[in-house]
């Protein structure tokens, strides 16, 4: 999906690519997963999501109701033919939700991934959803090299007075 659509892999909903990517050739990736302690789970459920609301224009509760079942098959899988997410129910499960909608895009969080941690850029902690002992505030995608490029990094380092721009944003 996300090679199809462009937009999966470089803006904030290509943050959950991101991190599966990176992760499948990270040295902390667990080769065997009796090693494991926690298990990543790439659903890239915005993107599915988007992809029917914005391209196919189905309608919200078409859309919602598509993305559901995505999840539902996803985690029966992963019930039915791995026996890691029964040990805790979850808890050691991630998902990303890298958007304003959080784990809501999959309209039954709350019964089947409510005791799983969730990874996202979007860390209002006033949302029902997020639950500050287990979630992550994570940075958001940001697909242009002059934001994560080591050369453009290294200069904030090198020479921090020059910087023309700061900033830290944190709202309510």
């Amino acid at each position: 999906m996300s090679n199809k659509y462009k937009r999966c892999s470089t803006d904030q909903y290509g943050t959950e690519v991101f991190f599966h990517e990176a992760l499948l050739v990270s040295e902390v990736r667990a080769r065997s997963p009796e090693d494991a302690t926690m298990f990543f789970v790439p659903i890239y459920g915005e993107c599915y999501l988007w992809q029917y609301e914005m391209l196919k224009r189905e309608n919200r509760v078409k859309s919602y109701e598509l993305t559901n079942t995505l999840y539902l098959e996803a985690l029966d899988i992963i019930r039915n033919q791995f026996p890691y997410w029964n040990r805790t129910l979850g808890r050691d499960h991630i998902f990303v939700f890298p958007g304003a909608r959080g784990p809501t895009i999959f309209s039954d969080w709350q019964v089947h991934i409510k005791n799983s941690v969730y990874l996202t850029p979007e860390g209002d902690r006033k949302a029902f959803y997020y639950n500050t002992w287990k979630d992550i505030v994570i940075p958001g995608l940001e697909a242009d090299p002059q934001f994560y490029s080591p050369e453009s990094r290294q200069t904030l380092v090198d020479k921090p007075l020059e910087r023309r721009f700061l900033a830290f944003f944190r709202g309510e």
